[in-house]
């Protein structure tokens, strides 16, 4: 059994039900950093497609794996990350345009690891599909909420509990309404994600339930780190350089917790 496997199911038997949303976040030396695969191991697979998600599952420095969730028009949550299907697919227009049926049909044929080896062999995945993987991987699943209705926040966090994750997943958005509206159904971590944070913000978000800060790592400073901790809010990051190990090294200095990136080697984690 991988180290990393064994240590989430000691952690999930021994918390409370108040504390169990804190096993998304990595305890003790020895775990170091709480590393993420950005909508699957993205460097070297197509983002946000089955390949993606798999061969993360394979790497053990991966703790949680992140994607999008969008919704059709007949209510199927899928992995998508644009406002559009454009880049990533052969069709036009948003997910909610689609049916399911209707959007099963096209192909993946662009995006972040993409390469014509795929050409017309990956569709857009289910959001259950994803969380079947990191199921079996023991990865915990970071989902981004992304034009989404209410009714697609509370169908995620839905699914999410059907899947078995309750206490062992995190939420992220840009959309500070889409966590607010997460918040009615879930005790889960709430990230909300910005380029850059003043203390302003950070002063607004302070007394928020479960809030956790996720700014961009290249904007990550002591400062924020240091301000965050003192009003009693964690730190992650996200979009983390690929082959970043200096960079890496700074945020753990910092106290950041983990972040997301597109592969794991040469970060110093090894």
């Amino acid at each position: 059994m991988k180290i990393k496997n064994l240590l989430l199911a000691i952690v999930a038997i021994t918390l409370t039900a108040e504390a169990a949303a804190q096993v998304v976040f990595p305890k003790g030396r020895d775990l170091k950093f709480g590393l993420q695969a950005h909508r699957g191991l993205s460097h070297r697979y197509p983002e946000n497609t089955i390949p993606a998600f798999r061969e993360a599952g394979k790497i053990d420095l991966f703790w949680g794996m992140e994607t999008d969730v969008q919704m059709t028009s007949d209510g199927v949550l899928v992995c998508m990350h644009d406002n559009t299907i454009d880049r990533t697919t052969n069709g036009t227009g948003k997910v909610s345009d689609y049916t399911w049926a209707e959007l099963r049909k096209l192909h993946i044929d662009g995006g972040t690891g993409w390469t014509d080896r795929y050409a017309g062999k990956l569709c857009v995945p289910t959001f259950e599909q994803y969380l079947k993987i990191c199921k079996k991987a023991n990865l915990v699943p970071y989902v981004e909420l992304k034009l989404l209705t209410p009714e697609g926040v509370k169908k995620t966090i839905e699914m999410l509990h059907k899947m078995g994750f309750e206490g062992k997943y995190v939420l992220t958005s840009f959309h500070w309404d889409y966590l607010k509206e997460a918040a009615k159904y879930s005790n889960a971590p709430l990230e909300h994600m910005k380029s850059r944070f003043t203390k302003e913000m950070i002063d607004s978000l302070k007394n928020v339930k479960n809030c956790v800060i996720r700014p961009a790592a290249k904007r990550v400073t002591k400062e924020l780190v240091d301000y965050c901790h003192s009003q009693g809010l964690t730190v992650e990051c996200y979009g983390i350089s690929v082959a970043g190990g200096k960079q890496v090294d700074g945020l753990r200095k910092m106290g950041v917790k983990g972040g997301t990136c597109n592969d794991w080697q040469n970060l110093r984690l090894e």
